[in-house]
């Protein structure tokens, strides 16, 4: 996806701003999914200096507001690079794109973001408010792209709140309905990271270590780094529980982990 994108942007006539931020939008999507955060700060950036240049056609064309897409996938990255500061700041924006549409994709995007955001903070409250405001728009619009994002923020909320065993049974409904329906497959190996977690928490031990194994190699399949690093901490810690702090193999998943937490930007 990465590649695809920078080789449209090649042939771009460099006074087209418009396409220029649409594609630095795609680019900002692409590296988010291929976890590497920093670099998709940036095109988000690029791609916000000129998004009022963005043609109605190409809006129309994608389906969705480019510029209130793009304030949802700068919350996401200021959330897995954990710049706190910046996080608070982008509240604001945030709702306020809530408040100025009725879009049901740009909407479930913002409640996903928020949830995810809740469960990251340990903010149950944020996670479950968000969570429950999503399950209302998947009962009115039930497209199977909106109902897996429900499904799994609804799963974030029970986790933050330590409801691992409903979690689990939420993240793995989740990844059911990934399958079935065949969408939102980048999102397949952080589901799984998910589910060991919960896992993991419920002191599932040989579940938690088979399914972050399963989740390891997901992510490494779609070269999504920051889900492979989430996948090697849960499986460290989850051989550690079993076997030991010092167990080889424990061992070896906190050092792979540490080096894609450089190479991600993401936060520990």
């Amino acid at each position: 996806y990465v590649l695809q994108v920078r080789q449209a942007m090649a042939t771009l006539d460099p006074s087209d701003m418009g396409r220029r931020a649409v594609l630095n939008a795609f680019l900002c999507q692409a590296l988010t999914w291929a976890g590497f955060l920093d670099e998709a700060l940036a095109a988000n950036d690029a791609a916000m200096a000129d998004a009022a240049s963005i043609e109605r056609a190409d809006i129309d064309y994608i389906g969705f507001d480019v510029a209130q897409w793009l304030r949802g996938l700068r919350f996401k990255l200021l959330v897995r690079i954990d710049d706190v500061q910046a996080v608070g700041a982008s509240v604001g924006p945030l709702m306020m794109v809530l408040d100025s549409t009725a879009d049901p994709v740009i909407r479930m995007i913002v409640h996903h973001t928020l949830a995810e955001s809740g469960f990251f903070a340990n903010d149950a409250e944020l996670a479950a408010r968000h969570a429950a405001l999503l399950a209302d728009i998947a009962r009115r619009h039930a497209s199977p792209y909106v109902v897996v994002y429900s499904r799994l923020c609804t799963g974030l909320s029970e986790a933050t709140r330590g409801e691992c065993a409903d979690a689990s049974e939420s993240f793995a409904d989740t990844l059911a309905m990934i399958r079935k329906f065949k969408v939102t497959p980048e999102s397949e190996a952080e589901v799984l990271s998910h589910r060991a977690l919960s896992l993991l928490r419920a002191g599932v031990l040989d579940l938690a270590i088979s399914v972050a194994e399963e989740a390891k190699e997901v992510a490494r399949q779609r070269t999504n780094r920051f889900a492979e690093c989430f996948s090697l901490i849960v499986l460290a810690r989850a051989r550690a529980a079993r076997d030991g702090a010092q167990d080889p193999l424990a061992v070896h998943c906190r050092q792979s982990a540490s080096e894609l937490l450089a190479a991600t930007g993401a936060k520990a």
